[in-house]
């Protein structure tokens, strides 16, 4: 008796896949490695399994209505990568999952990405899968997928007075609003604290999105000079006295991006400062939970007359997008009125992701493994890059890099491009109009792990050691 035949398996070793088509819409990239990065996202997600074969080129360009050359570039580059193999006779097969798994088509083409400010997910990983896993065996869709009122459920506002009392601040919750991210927090401070056409002062390097808050909520931004010690208190008075600003926008811990930290002393002259021509303060402390800074925030020193603002994505994780926002209580209605604007509830999902952490001490242990690994990269920085490299002694995940003189600092960026490296430009932060200085900032959060960092770190290093004996035309 002869049975039926078996079914073949389009997953089984040797087979050759039918279904896979690569995406080439990736923004900005060449078609050949869009599909390369599409190969590569579809053996990391098991979609594509060890051994089994592509479709052939002409076939392949075919479905995907481009030339035969597009695809034998593509496949080319992913057998350099690890991904594939082709041999003759055999067609391509995929041999890299686990190469695959582990990084992205940038990474393995030697790219590493230090422009974007972002602390490194895998190492708390383990404490962001529990917590999912934790809040899936919950089964409380109907609070992770609904709305939340505007302004934070009761549950998730206690948590959040409960994660900024570590920073010395206690406000009850009817004065503290729970926001999707610390620059919604911002948007809706400047809202509450202004007019269209107020002047609104800030430090003259600063975040990239203050110039973009200022263009949305319509006010003129005034850049005040700083110094390792962050805003100098000399040009903020000057600049109360000219402009009559009806706020001030100040990064007390780690100023992003030249990591400035003000002491006790800094923080209570900018006070008195505010208080003498009765200015708010709009206090952006997004880095104080990772920095390990224990000198009192300005909303702890002036409660009355500063807006204070947080989040996770620093000191937990980027894609959290939870932030905190405290106020006197006489701004409060307007800070709330603000948020309608931009949007029509509090964060549901993660907002409940935010309350399990904190509630759980995750959030903590989150932030105090950042420190560590914030001040270990940072030392790290600072013994291959040298006196050029500020960073000061509080724990951040960005640096700032002077560059020798006569180097501008768009040559600077187009240099360490070239060899494979990613930085921000100083004219990324300039408020105001002023000549960008000779530095760049470079993140050190943004690579995978230390390996990768320390490697992208020498590579800088001898491009400044060429550029300082005068070999311009190999830099």
């Amino acid at each position: 008796m002869t049975g039926a035949a078996p079914k073949s398996d389009p997953k089984k070793a040797g087979t050759t896949v039918s279904r896979w088509k690569p995406d080439l819409s990736g923004a900005g990239r060449a078609k050949y490695l869009s599909f390369v990065e599409s190969l590569r996202a579809a053996i990391a997600s098991g979609e594509l399994a060890d051994d089994e074969r592509l479709p052939a080129q002409r076939e392949m360009a075919r479905l995907l209505g481009v030339n035969v050359a597009t695809v034998t570039k593509a496949i080319s580059e992913a057998g350099r990568l690890g991904l594939v193999v082709t041999r003759p006779g055999g067609g391509t097969r995929v041999v890299g999952a686990k190469r695959a798994a582990s990084a992205t088509v940038d990474e393995m083409r030697g790219i590493v990405d230090l422009s974007i400010n972002i602390p490194p997910i895998e190492l708390v990983k383990p404490i962001l899968d529990d917590v999912i896993s934790t809040l899936a065996r919950l089964r409380h869709s109907e609070q992770l997928f609904g709305y939340a009122p505007l302004g934070g459920a009761g549950r998730d506002r206690a948590a959040g007075g409960r994660w900024i009392s570590a920073r010395g601040l206690g406000p009850g919750p009817e004065r503290l609003i729970v926001t999707q991210g610390a620059h919604e927090g911002l948007f809706a401070a400047l809202t509450a604290a202004t007019q269209p056409g107020d002047t609104v002062l800030c430090e003259s390097l600063n975040y990239a999105g203050m110039r973009r808050l200022g263009e949305l909520c319509r006010v003129t931004l005034v850049g005040i000079a700083t110094d390792d010690g962050g805003m100098q208190p000399k040009a903020l008075a000057d600049a109360c006295a000219k402009h009559a600003p009806k706020a001030i926008v100040c990064t007390p811990v780690t100023l992003n991006p030249t990591t400035a930290t003000q002491n006790l002393e800094r923080r209570q002259a900018i006070l008195a400062i505010a208080r003498k021509n009765s200015i708010s303060i709009v206090e952006d402390d997004i880095y104080g939970s990772i920095a390990g800074d224990d000198t009192p925030p300005l909303a702890a020193l002036w409660p009355e007359g500063v807006i204070y603002v947080c989040g996770l994505s620093k000191c937990v994780a980027p894609g959290l997008r939870v932030g905190y926002l405290s106020a006197p209580e006489r701004l409060m209605s307007r800070l709330r009125d603000a948020l309608v604007l931009l949007s029509w509830t509090a964060p549901s999902l993660h907002g409940a992701v935010a309350t399990e952490m904190i509630n759980s001490g995750q959030a903590g242990a989150c932030a105090r493994l950042h420190r560590q690994e914030a001040l270990r990269r940072m030392a790290l920085a600072k013994g291959i890059l040298g006196k050029g490299l500020v960073a000061g002694p509080a724990a951040t995940y960005h640096a700032w890099l002077r560059l020798p003189s006569a180097w501008q600092e768009r040559d600077a960026v187009a240099s360490f491009q070239r060899h494979g490296i990613l930085v921000s430009p100083a004219g990324h932060f300039i408020v105001g109009n002023r000549d960008a200085p000779a530095a760049v900032r470079i993140s050190l959060g943004a690579a995978a792990d230390a390996g990768i960092l320390e490697r992208a770190l020498r590579t800088i290093a001898d491009v400044l050691d060429r550029k300082s004996m005068g070999l311009n035309s190999v830099v």
